[in-house]
């Protein structure tokens, strides 16, 4: 699927708690630390150690403005003496004074919209002073964008950030999923399953000490409480959000352990794996395998799509069931698919939409239904798209959008013609590609391309704007 100006906001307002006093370098009557190290005092034989100073709510990701409650805690025995705060992501010290300084155990500080970094500090009554410590708090009302690289997650504030901040930092990201009901965060990674519970600002690790079947996550999605990861190890379930997990195997069904995609509805789980498309109707605790023998061409599967009680699933053609998989009829090159694998399904009412890649780069292409899957028109390089091999394809009302070798291409006639958008438009090769509102998002080789006007023109957004790696694998629009 997954870059930011880091916006300071001038005016912040602090609230004073706990009957203490604050003071800046711009107002008098301040009282500055002795020096902004560890002192050598000491009372009567105390323990020479520094206070520690926690903040709640903890930095994160946030839909409105917050209140921050600084509080110390003293390790030594004197008692918390003061405690020193900034907001522009400069250190906070007591002498020279930079920052706020409030002469208590406890204070607020107010957190607006935009991206604040806050630093905070205490001191005791011995003089000992803790190291400064940081967090940063993002608020927006307007949503987030999340970019999935090879190189970690990136957010953005808004749907048209202008800077993004880098999550995950090294880690190639290859799918990513949200839970609407939690606000949990899931990346599915080459060396596991990353969590979050702040929109992104912190992650924990999933592995196979929790449960998964195997480091390797391609994909994960989420339903009905549950949380699905596909590895190559098996289907992983979690009903704790991601706390632990059981992981399914062909002991419970699954066609093959190797599993591409999984693509979940209510307690309805669907997994593409290398020996069949393996279905379970309870929610991941069993599994049924079709193969070849229900009417697959080809046990491997590499995607799947459902849409109403219609199943998708494709290799090297298109498998579609109306019968929840008992049967399959296969959609193939006689059938107007191009040649290649199908890497990509995107339904919407009778239309169907295919991306096929061939390795070769022979041939590939978008293949386009408007009677539900019945017979298809492949369009490539000879008739319109400036690439055979498309990645990705996302439609939007009558807009269909594919992701190219080339850049985006861009149909609004159901693929009579194509505008093609590429390096002159500020996008290249392109593997993903989404929709939202009035807004294009282009991941691919360079990084983010945002365009506001129908993909005319795409502002890029890489390494510059924060993103930890050029190569943009999906784009998810939260909010």
């Amino acid at each position: 699927m997954k870059f930011f100006t880091i916006v300071f906001i001038s005016g912040i307002v602090f609230s004073v708690a706990c009957g203490g006093s604050k003071s800046s370098d711009s107002v008098s009557g301040s009282t500055p630390a002795s020096s902004n190290s560890t002192t050598n005092a000491s009372v009567n034989n105390a323990p020479q150690a520094p206070p520690t100073t926690t903040a709640s709510p903890s930095g994160g990701a946030f839909s409105s403005a917050q209140v921050v409650t600084l509080t110390c805690t003293d390790n030594q025995g004197s008692g918390c003496k003061r405690i020193v705060y900034t907001t522009n992501g400069t250190q906070p010290t007591f002498s020279p004074v930079n920052g706020i300084v409030f002469n208590g155990a406890s204070t607020t500080v107010n957190i607006a919209a935009g991206t604040t970094t806050l630093r905070f500090r205490s001191e005791n009554n011995a003089g000992y002073l803790e190291p400064d410590r940081e967090l940063v708090y993002t608020v927006s009302s307007t949503g987030y964008t999340y970019v999935v690289t090879s190189a970690g997650l990136a957010r953005g504030i808004g749907p048209n950030p202008t800077s993004f901040i880098n999550e995950v930092v090294g880690q190639s990201i290859l799918d990513y999923a949200t839970d609407s009901t939690t606000g949990m965060i899931y990346a599915a990674a080459a060396n596991g399953l990353y969590l979050s519970t702040d929109a992104g600002t912190t992650w924990t690790r999933r592995t196979t000490a929790h449960g998964l079947g195997n480091n390797n996550v391609r994909s994960v999605a989420v339903a009905g409480g549950k949380v699905y990861a596909a590895t190559d190890g098996g289907v992983s379930v979690s009903a704790d959000n991601g706390a632990t997990f059981v992981n399914k195997t062909t002991a419970d069904g699954l066609g093959n352990n190797l599993v591409y995609r999984v693509f979940a509805v209510n307690t309805n789980v669907y997994a593409a794996t290398w020996g069949g498309l393996s279905i379970s109707t309870n929610s991941g605790v069993s599994f049924t395998n079709k193969t070849t023998a229900n009417g697959l061409t080809a046990n491997r599967q590499k995607s799947v799509f459902v849409s109403g009680s219609t199943i998708y699933t494709g290799g090297s053609a298109l498998g579609i069931s109306t019968d929840g998989g008992s049967s399959f009829t296969n959609r193939t090159f006689a059938d107007g698919l191009a040649s290649g694998e199908v890497v990509g399904i995107y339904v919407s009412g009778a239309n169907v939409y295919v991306a096929m890649y061939d390795e070769n780069m022979n041939n590939g292409g978008l293949c386009i239904s408007s009677n539900g899957g019945t017979s298809f028109v492949a369009k490539n390089s000879g008739n319109g798209l400036p690439a055979n091999d498309v990645n990705n394809v996302f439609a939007s009302g009558s807009t269909i959008y594919a992701a190219t070798n080339s850049g985006v291409s861009i149909t609004t006639d159901n693929g009579a013609s194509f505008t093609n958008r590429s390096t002159e438009a500020g996008v290249t090769t392109t593997y993903s590609v989404f929709v939202a509102g009035s807004t294009i998002y282009a991941a691919g080789a360079n990084g983010l391309g945002i365009s506001n006007n129908g993909g005319t023109s795409f502002t890029a957004k890489a390494l510059g704007n924060g993103i930890g790696n050029n190569s943009g694998n999906a784009i998810i629009v939260a909010g």
